[in-house]
């Protein structure tokens, strides 16, 4: 607005058509970002389909607006040179949609839409000299405030950046937290189950009455009854030590 000031074809429309142009360029960069995770962030795919609905939804409006400039242009329609013509520029076209994507994916629709803005104000300063335009006070000072504010972005997020690298994530904070958590509790455990215990060992006295009456077989029966209670008596404490 504040280069429009003092041009010579000055004119309210077009100053109002320059300003919807940008809104909804502003608003097509906002989209693009919405919906690059429905195509699961291909952006050979989101640029195949909006050339596919532009091609489809040019069509009528051609036809409307320029219907009876394409019937009295049929010869430059067969020719040659216009489709080569129309192919070079459907490359370039092509190529800017697949950067304009990949800038969004990488940046931020703010950020597209600044950098665009300085380039246009770049181009302009630049049309002074390529195409001899005439300066005014207003036009320059309005490239210049665009410039200067584009400056202005591209340093506070360079900061932003340089601060989010040095912080950690709070995800990456959460995780940490958690696997400290579950290596304390695996300590906890090791240590109630490195413990040991210790068996209670109940020695038991066997105590062996001879009758009154002995005789051999039944002194052999006694000795063998009590070697038997003794190797018992050994097997539960070599158990118990295994244990331990």
């Amino acid at each position: 607005l504040m280069g429009s000031k003092g041009e010579i074809n000055f004119s309210v429309l077009g100053t109002m058509a320059g300003v919807m142009s940008s809104l909804f360029v502003s608003l097509n960069s906002i989209f693009t970002k919405m919906v690059l995770p429905v195509v699961d962030d291909n952006h050979w795919k989101l640029t195949f389909y909006n050339n596919v609905n532009a091609s489809l939804l040019f069509i009528p409006l051609m036809l409307y607006f320029e219907g009876d400039v394409l019937i009295g242009s049929t010869e430059q329609l067969t020719s040659t040179a216009f489709w080569m013509a129309m192919f070079v520029a459907g490359f370039f076209g092509f190529s800017i949609g697949i950067v304009t994507v990949l800038q969004i994916k990488a940046t931020s629709p703010l950020t597209h839409n600044i950098s665009g803005t300085a380039k246009a104000a770049l181009q302009s300063l630049m049309a002074f000299y390529i195409w001899g335009n005439q300066p005014t006070v207003m036009g320059v000072l309005g490239i210049f405030t665009v410039l200067g504010g584009s400056l202005l972005y591209t340093f506070v997020k360079m900061n932003e950046n340089a601060q989010a690298a040095q912080a950690p994530p709070p995800q990456m904070e959460h995780r940490q937290q958690e696997m400290a958590s579950k290596q304390e509790e695996i300590a906890m455990e090791g240590k109630k189950m490195v413990s040991p215990v210790r068996p209670r060992i109940s020695t038991r006295k066997n105590n062996i009455k001879s009758p009154p009456s002995s005789s051999s077989s039944n002194s052999t029966g006694g000795d063998l009854d009590l070697r038997i209670e003794r190797t018992a008596s050994r097997d539960e404490v070599a158990d118990a030590e295994k244990n331990i």
